[in-house]
């Protein structure tokens, strides 16, 4: 009846076993395709499952511990004495002679299979480590970009999309779990005798395939995150690049334009002074000219009375003349009246030079003014090219962050091109793995049913 029951118990436990590998490969498909969504649909419940499979595998890792050591202190205590449980495990590792010497013995097949999970389990923490190592060093480097003072939605998202867990993390912590949770127990038979142990050395092989394959697939994931991730990085500092040379070509606009309102207030102010002189000038002309013709009309006249007195001096000379035993009290006289009209002639012939020197002041100071006003047309026709050049400088500027702006919108569209092509080769890979798994699985339980 023991003998009997043997080969059902072994079957049992690794039909047992089966199924624990079926849960946690269903597990982690569940957790790839929950991820995915949470990547591409909402961020927050990507965030929340976090967290949970974190606290988990935490705990998991704290309550392991005892588990471990008791089943190495059961392993050791099974297997015959070679010099001391280390020092065994040591020479397993170090040279494949002294494992197959053990394997002669009665329990050589289990000490082989504990060595074997033991190295195992070392590889999968060792990866682990140097995930999360890398996960904190990228996540520090994201923390120290995301305080960037520049940043848009867009590169929000992007940094909040790169701190989520992906695919790869999520299989990686399924396999630790799965590692923590599988109790490396001895399988002793009632009656002494070990059986099955062709068994135990297939399903030790499907175990380390399983291991090695998964292995593969998350160094490739990873691979593929960490190029995501430098092409998303590069993306943002385009971006900002790009925000920062228009920051910078609108403050020049800015300044520009202030320059061009100062020039034109400048403009009409001299205007407004061009106008005032060009008004002085007409009314100085204009008395200029009034006076003139005054001392003119006043010239003319006194010649006048001044010829029409000569007249009467020469006739009365003449009659004089005539008369000039009559009248040498009267040429007396003419005398006198000739050196007062004398007189008369030299202050208005003064009077007319002073004029004419006040006429060459005005025609002097209107050759000034004259000057003047070639002065400031000539300032003006230099301001309006200077602001005709910064108008055309204006244009350019616009023309240039025009080009800016479709750059921009061009790199955005091809981001977004990116990203659905990640989506279409996760969804691929998912696929592939789900069939190799199942194919697995198909093949391991026809085994354990051909052993049974």
């Amino acid at each position: 009846m023991q003998s009997e029951l043997v080969p059902f118990s072994m079957s049992e436990t690794v039909h047992i076993d089966s199924i624990s590998s079926d849960k946690n490969i269903g597990k982690t498909s569940e957790l790839k395709e929950d991820s995915c969504n949470s990547f591409s649909v909402d961020e927050s419940n990507s965030l929340d499952n976090e967290s949970k499979l974190l606290s988990l595998n935490f705990d998991k890792t704290l309550c392991q511990p005892n588990e471990h050591s008791s089943q190495t202190e059961a392993q050791e205590n099974y297997v015959p004495d070679h010099g001391g449980g280390e020092d065994s495990c040591a020479k397993a590792d170090i040279c494949p002679e002294n494992s197959e010497q053990i394997a002669n013995f009665p329990g050589g097949d289990f000490t082989k299979q504990v060595l074997k999970t033991n190295e195992t389990e070392q590889t999968v923490t060792q990866i682990l480590a140097e995930l999360r190592s890398s996960t904190f060093t990228e996540a520090a480097s994201q923390k120290m970009y995301s305080e960037s003072p520049y940043d848009t939605d867009c590169t929000k998202k992007l940094i909040s999309k790169i701190k989520n867990v992906s695919a790869s993390e999520d299989l990686l912590e399924e396999i630790e779990s799965e590692l923590l949770s599988t109790d490396f127990a001895e399988h002793r038979v009632p009656n002494g005798m070990n059986k099955g142990e062709h068994a135990l050395i297939m399903f030790e092989k499907c175990v380390q395939d399983k291991y090695l394959q998964q292995e593969h697939t998350i160094r490739k994931l990873i691979k593929e995150n960490k190029k995501h991730q430098e092409l998303i990085l590069d993306i943002c500092s385009e971006k900002d690049n790009l925000r920062e040379e228009l920051k910078k070509r609108t403050e020049t606009e800015k300044q520009h334009m202030n320059t061009i309102k100062q020039l034109e207030s400048r403009i009409e102010e001299l205007n407004k002074e061009v106008k005032a002189s060009k008004d002085t000038l007409i009314a100085q002309d204009t008395a200029a000219k009034n006076a003139i013709q005054q001392l003119h009309k006043e010239v003319a006249h006194r010649m006048e009375q001044a010829n029409k007195k000569c007249e009467e001096a020469r006739q009365e000379k003449e009659a004089m003349v005539m008369k000039y035993v009559r009248g040498e009290k009267e040429s007396l006289d003419l005398r006198k009246e000739k050196e007062i009209l004398e007189r008369k002639l030299r202050d208005a012939n003064k009077e007319s030079e002073k004029n004419t020197n006040k006429i060459k002041q005005l025609s002097q100071e209107k050759g000034r003014l004259h000057q003047l006003y070639e002065t400031k047309e000539g300032e003006t026709s230099r301001l309006i090219k200077e602001i005709d050049k910064l108008k055309e400088d204006i244009s350019s500027h616009i023309i240039k962050v025009k080009w800016a702006q479709n750059k921009l919108k061009a790199e955005m569209d091809s981001h977004k091109v990116t990203r659905d092509k990640i989506c279409v080769v996760f969804s691929f890979r998912k696929v592939q793995f789900l069939k190799l798994a199942m194919k697995e699985i198909t093949k391991n339980q026809f085994s354990y049913w051909v052993i049974c």
